[in-house]
């Protein structure tokens, strides 16, 4: 039983700490129990101030319990004594428990809860969780005519890491008031853009089709039209960041874009790609022309066109627009099956295979469960194709019955290639003679992509090593990377317990540069060598041989903000 107490409410509440074993918690203290008292307080992580009315709670969600006005709480921690298997009895007792706090205007850090073990030295240890406050931007958006600026929609943009790029994602969404005001609360760390969507104004609207219309375009902060161009708000715990955002009334010219592939009823769904698209643009299909129609202002656009047939395949086509000064029709385009493309696995391999023989039952080019016309051998690697327009999400690779790989469905556009290697290491990753570790793989309608060829090796070497704390004590858990700093090598993560021992196996020969973190995961941008300059002077540089064993000590680093 748990028994919690607030520093000035004296609350009760429960919590049930049942070991692996046990089968029952019982509702009282005995004699036996191990009665642990954790004491602590939760303060702001950038003034120290405590922070009172804060929400303690524990990771598996079964304790909670409420700072009192100085920020400080108290729970007493009883832990019935539990038989060991031998008959011989033992006081067992969990190793540790998570605690997590949180506050209106402070952010949750889910990825980061503090372990408190559960040892003797508990009761005379006070526990300090730090809460950091959110940022915050507000803004006023204006308009140039006499339009109120009222109901405009407003969004924002982060600058988010994922495999070592960063990719804008939509962050939120809001429109204006009636003074045209907005806010945007609760927000990490990181680099963000704001932009209107579209906005007709409260002038009236004409009807009739092909008509040029005055209207507000999407517009970014720092009064441009593009995102590359726009002014960043870099954000920082605690900022509030005031911005203004002033629309322009421009024309907008009547497109056209003849179909030649759909019908009334199988309609074309057309949408602007890349950061455009998060604007809502409305562009729509006309079944009696079967043509995509819509306006924009002047300048250059991309379309993505599809159109889903019953029964059959979805179909695509892209396609670049100009608009200038002028309605635009374009010549009839015709709308393509997706794209598939190849991929060759080449093996170097130099060790015995460990590995099960269980083979995949291959029916028309997929992996089926109840099939059993072709049997393969599952391939050592998974290939994953992430659109760079943000939109497409992830596209999967699976085995083909001669041993390869294929990826299907694909749209047009410009995709990352990421690797999921089982066994060994990909020496080298291209297509058509590219390096698409470095650069992105081009899918056109026209014509398939070159077939992507990866050659394996399995001579990986190991590396063990040290944290280093520092001044201060070494946490319960240390986040270690090792960033390739040529071709050969491979982005690896490590983890370091409370004795700062670590080991990362499997790494490809190379050189490498090592940062160890305190606590848990964080997303680098190791892809951006410019990002990664804040890191040049931190960690250690080693360069490791192929087969070979490398052991290194590693300085001890806070993590950075942005994640």
């Amino acid at each position: 039983m748990i028994r919690q107490r607030s520093s000035s409410a004296r609350q009760t509440a429960l919590l049930l700490l049942c070991l692996a074993a046990a089968t029952v918690c019982p509702a009282q203290s005995t004699a036996g129990d191990t009665v642990y008292h954790l004491r602590g307080s939760v303060v702001d992580g950038i003034t120290g101030k405590p922070l009172p009315r804060a929400l303690v709670k524990s990771g598996d969600q079964r304790l909670a319990t409420m700072t009192g006005t100085d920020g400080k709480f108290a729970i007493d921690i009883s832990v019935p004594e539990r038989p060991a298997s031998n008959g011989n009895s033992f006081r067992g007792s969990a190793s540790g428990v998570f605690l997590m706090a949180q506050k209106p205007g402070y952010l949750i850090l889910q990825n980061r809860p503090t372990l408190i073990p559960l040892n003797d030295a508990l009761s005379s240890t006070p526990v300090e969780i730090k809460l950091m406050p959110a940022a915050v931007v507000t803004g006023h958006v204006s308009s140039a005519a006499s339009d109120s600026a009222s109901g405009v929609r407003v969004l924002l943009l982060w600058h988010r890491v994922q495999d070592g790029r960063r990719f804008w994602t939509q962050a939120g969404a809001t429109n204006t008031n009636a003074h045209g005001d907005f806010r945007f609360p609760d927000l990490n760390p990181g680099e963000y853009a704001l932009l209107t969507a579209q906005w007709a104004g409260e002038q009236p609207q004409l009807t009739q089709r092909g008509t040029i219309t005055q209207q507000y375009p999407p517009t970014f902060y720092g009064d441009v039209r593009n995102l590359p161009g726009s002014t960043k708000l870099h954000l920082h715990y605690g900022d509030t960041t005031p911005t203004d955002i002033h629309l322009h009334l421009v024309s907008f010219y009547p497109i056209t874009v003849p179909v030649t592939t759909g019908s009334s009823n199988s309609p074309v769904n057309a949408r602007l790609v890349g950061p455009e698209n998060f604007t809502n643009i409305t562009l729509r299909y006309n079944r009696t022309e079967n043509a995509i129609e819509g306006s924009l202002p002047s300048g250059d656009y991309t379309l993505m066109l599809s159109n889903a047939i019953a029964g059959s395949q979805q179909l695509f086509a892209q396609l670049p627009l100009h608009v200038e000064s002028e309605p635009v029709r374009t010549g009839p385009i015709a709308l393509a099956p997706p794209a598939s493309v190849q991929v060759h696995v080449h093996t170097q391999f130099t060790k015995q295979d460990d590995s099960s023989n269980t083979s995949l039952a291959i029916s028309g080019g997929r992996q089926s469960a109840s099939s059993s016309r072709i049997s393969v051998r599952p391939p050592p690697l998974q290939i994953l194709l992430r659109s760079e327009d943000g939109n497409g999400g992830f596209s999967v690779s699976h085995p083909t019955p001669d041993g390869d790989l294929i990826i299907e469905n694909l749209q047009p556009g410009r995709y990352y290639v990421q690797e999921q290697i089982f066994r060994g290491y990909a020496s080298s990753l291209t297509s058509g003679g590219v390096d698409l570790r470095d650069h992105p793989l081009i899918v056109n309608a026209s014509n398939p992509p070159d077939p992507i060829d990866v050659t394996l090796r399995d001579d990986t070497a190991t590396f063990n090593g040290s944290v280093l704390p520092g001044d201060g004590p070494l946490p319960q858990m240390s986040f270690v990377v090792l960033l390739p700093t040529d071709t050969a090598g491979r982005y690896t993560q490590a983890f370091a317990g409370p004795d700062g021992k670590f080991t990362a196996p499997n790494i490809p020969p190379g050189g490498y540069h090592v940062l160890a973190f305190r606590g848990q995961p964080v997303q680098l941008p190791y892809r951006d060598a410019e990002a990664m300059h804040h890191y040049d002077d931190k960690g250690v540089a080693v360069t490791v041989t192929a087969g070979g064993s490398q052991q290194l000590d590693v300085p001890l680093i806070d993590p950075p903000e942005e994640e």
